[in-house]
């Protein structure tokens, strides 16, 4: 069986798009620091330190010239007292005569025996120390912080986008046939 196609158009229409474009121009903000540190300024003299070394020295035998002339007179008053009290005990053992002891003979055997030396341990004063602080100054001045901030931007260039149409009269009709072995319409 033979079959007759018929296609026909109307009209045609022409599209011309233009995309439209969006273009973005954007600088960033900027924010600059500039700091002035924070100084802090701590003076402070020297201090005053004492030593009182008198008694360390008194210790080993240095004397002031008053403590000395005091040393000297205890130990005159003691010795001329231990002179006396030697010379009224050989007095006594000479005027004692009754007891038959050979006093004389006996003081001079004693005299000339050398007494062992005496070693004598006594502790040393330590000297004294002081220390006086001088005054601690403080002087600070404040640190800054300088900010300058440039604000960013955004330029828009917008380009609109353009659609034309374009409708035309296109009478067009198409015929052609097709064979088919079987007849399939209802």
């Amino acid at each position: 069986m033979l079959k007759l196609n018929i296609a026909q158009q109307y009209a045609k229409l022409a599209l011309a798009i233009t995309e439209p474009a969006v273009n973005l121009d954007v600088k960033p903000p900027q924010i600059q620091l500039a700091t002035e540190p924070a100084i802090v300024e701590i003076r402070q003299e020297q201090g005053r330190l004492s030593i009182d070394g008198e008694a360390f020295r008194q210790s080993l035998g240095y004397r002031t010239s008053g403590a000395l002339s005091k040393e000297l007179a205890r130990q005159g008053k003691q010795r001329a007292d231990e002179t006396i009290a030697k010379y009224v005990a050989e007095g006594n053992r000479l005027g004692r005569i009754e007891s038959g002891e050979n006093a004389v003979a006996n003081m001079a055997a004693e005299a000339l025996l050398e007494q062992a030396p005496q070693v004598v341990l006594k502790t040393m004063a330590a000297p004294e120390f002081y220390y006086q602080p001088a005054k601690v100054e403080f002087s600070a001045r404040r640190g800054q912080v300088n900010l300058a901030v440039e604000r960013g931007s955004v330029e828009v260039d917008l380009q609109r986008g353009q659609v034309t149409g374009r409708l035309s009269q296109y009478p067009n009709v198409r015929f052609w046939t097709t064979e088919g072995k079987y007849d399939i319409s209802v």
